[in-house]
């Protein structure tokens, strides 16, 4: 019974990182055509914005991280052995590339912004949105190559998902926007 209500947390944490993946995905760009058409970035506080971007890069990174990491420890000592043989083939088998692409996508590269130097340029954030779309072209390419599928997207759980993205957003960028009212920058 444990291991259901565990694998439902893990669930959760991989759709809430999702979401703010895929919102990441939507905004970044979209705020760097902006910023550099300069159109209404006069307005908001840019760098304020760019570390809340960052930021939430960073938790989404640690939440993905945190939902892979316990999966595959629950699979690994879960005392079952085709577990622990999925988690093996998966890792080293034919498919291995979808394993580990999500894995230094999603979680390496946005801790990576832990780096100051890297934290304080906006083309980091682009650059590694931008290596987000080419890797998702590629995965998705092959996976077509192979026969395989995509599923058809569902309005409503975008919907839900942007939601997320909009909450966690908002609540990253009042705490970072408190720190610097409290810092006097």
């Amino acid at each position: 019974m444990i291991r259901y209500y565990v694998s439902q947390t893990v669930h959760a944490l991989v759709y809430v990182s999702d979401s703010i993946f895929i919102g990441l995905k939507v905004v970044v760009p979209l705020f760097f055509i902006a910023w550099i058409i300069n159109l209404f970035l006069k307005k908001i506080e840019l760098k304020l914005f760019v570390s809340s971007l960052q930021w939430l890069m960073i938790c989404a990174g640690i939440l993905f991280l945190l939902a892979i990491s316990s999966n595959t420890f629950l699979a690994w000592y879960s005392g079952n052995e085709d577990e622990k043989e999925m988690i093996i083939s998966f890792a080293t088998g034919p498919h291995w590339y979808q394993f580990f692409t999500p894995l230094f996508n999603y979680a390496i590269l946005p801790i990576i912004l832990w780096l100051r130097f890297m934290r304080r340029n906006i083309y980091a954030l682009f650059v590694i949105v931008l290596l987000w779309y080419v890797t998702t072209y590629v995965v998705e390419a092959v996976n077509h190559a192979r026969g395989f599928n995509a599923m058809e997207p569902d309005i409503g759980e975008s919907i839900n998902k942007m939601i997320v993205f909009l909450v966690a957003f908002i609540f990253i960028f009042l705490i970072v926007r408190y720190k610097a009212i409290r810092k006097g920058v």
